[in-house]
């Protein structure tokens, strides 16, 4: 699943506000409708200002209850992290973006 692929129906980049250790980061969400009546979402974050994330940087897919059902922390030299999972329409999910104290969380629904 790529950000530009056509036939991606929603996108929304998020410019989340905070900087963490120094660095301000986005949130792009993406979704792709597919033939068995899910839909593929990819969440991305990105460096805003430098050209990596800071290291340990955490992106989390969450339920509804907070639990977490993936999660991936940046490395080094890490442009970008990544989360892609499959969701039926009309279901809610969350998003945490962490590092150390500093934590960001928002809610979605397909």
């Amino acid at each position: 699943l790529q950000p530009n692929h056509p036939a991606v129906t929603a996108r929304r980049i998020m410019d989340l506000g905070m900087q963490l250790d120094g660095s301000a980061v986005a949130l792009m969400v993406a979704v792709l409708p597919k033939p068995d009546q899910t839909v593929a979402v990819l969440l991305r974050v990105y460096p805003m200002n430098n050209a990596y994330l800071p290291l340990g940087l955490q992106l989390a897919g969450l339920y509804e209850d907070g639990q977490a059902f993936l999660e991936v922390q940046a490395r080094g030299d890490d442009d970008y992290i990544q989360l892609k999972f499959c969701a039926e329409f009309g279901e809610r999910f969350r998003v945490r973006v962490g590092l150390n104290d500093a934590v960001i969380i928002e809610n979605f629904v397909i």
